[in-house]
């Protein structure tokens, strides 16, 4: 193999590595903290038709509020099964009595790809409904103004059908991510939270519906037109997430340092720059 094609050790071996480590202690306090949050608004989440969760435009979860509505299904006790599967680490952890497979009801799956009866007797929407085409500009500027109060916008112009915004809360640096550049959905959040660069996040790919174990929770059923109107439940459901992750992040101390978290950035971004160069010559070669 020539020296060239030879790929620069990570630093994922070196101080990255040894500090990712070291937050495993604050990942496991995390993961308790978020299993006792989401169970604690279970009940307020799930039964009330007007909450957040409910609210957003799916399909999948407007299936299952239609499910619902026929009284066949026992709505809490759902919830509860599939929190349960969500948080079986916190579970375990805690000692608590874990589920069978075979206690989790094919609730959800009825949702994502109902039969043809659940079309026709349920109300439900197939997997083949069209998904409606918004104007990304439109909605990318409505976004950015509502959540300029508490977001700085870190998008990176390479990538604009994946919009970025961070704030911090603490030590920690919360990250949302709309993802926006499918043809299979309008809008899919996600939430990071992360001491630095690399492998030093505490947790991804957070939002309320995924706490619960009901994610994601693609956005389809939007109306082009009322982009102001997404955005406005945009800024509604990240400030949601915001304040309850700033609450579950109080006084939860990494245990390193912000100079030590630089130092491995530097390494992690150094080591990317020699990655892509080495990447950059075998393309010339070639």
């Amino acid at each position: 193999m020539p020296p060239d094609a030879i790929v620069p050790r990570s630093p994922k071996t070196s101080l990255m590595r040894s500090l990712s480590l070291r937050l495993e202690p604050a990942r496991a306090e995390f993961r308790l903290r978020l299993y006792r949050w989401s169970l604690g608004i279970l009940d307020e989440q799930a039964l009330d038709d007007s909450s957040l969760f409910w609210k957003v435009p799916s399909r999948v979860i407007r299936n299952l509020h239609k499910l619902f509505e026929t009284g066949e299904e026992d709505r809490m006790r759902f919830f509860l099964i599939r929190h349960a599967c969500r948080h079986q680490w916190a579970i375990t952890h805690l000692g608590q009595p874990t589920l069978s497979p075979d206690e989790v009801p094919p609730l959800l799956n009825r949702c994502i790809d109902p039969s043809g009866t659940d079309v026709i007797k349920n109300g439900l929407l197939p997997l083949s409904t069209p998904v409606p085409r918004l104007n990304r500009r439109k909605l990318h500027a409505a976004t950015k103004a509502i959540l300029a109060p508490i977001f700085t916008e870190k998008t990176d112009p390479a990538e604009p059908g994946e919009w970025s915004y961070e704030t911090c809360a603490g030590p920690w640096k919360i990250l949302v991510r709309i993802s926006t550049s499918s043809s299979d959905f309008q809008v899919d959040l996600e939430f990071d939270v992360l001491l630095g660069m690399g492998d030093l996040h505490l947790d991804r790919q957070l939002s309320l519906h995924r706490a619960f174990g009901i994610g994601p929770s693609a956005w389809d059923l939007s109306e082009p037109g009322d982009e102001q109107g997404i955005a406005e439940l945009i800024g509604e459901y990240c400030r949601f997430m915001v304040s309850s992750l700033s609450g579950l992040l109080t006084d939860l101390d990494p245990g390193i340092s912000r100079d030590e978290v630089r130092q491995a950035e530097e390494e992690w971004k150094q080591w990317l720059g020699e990655v892509r160069a080495q990447r950059a010559r075998r393309l010339l070669k070639n």
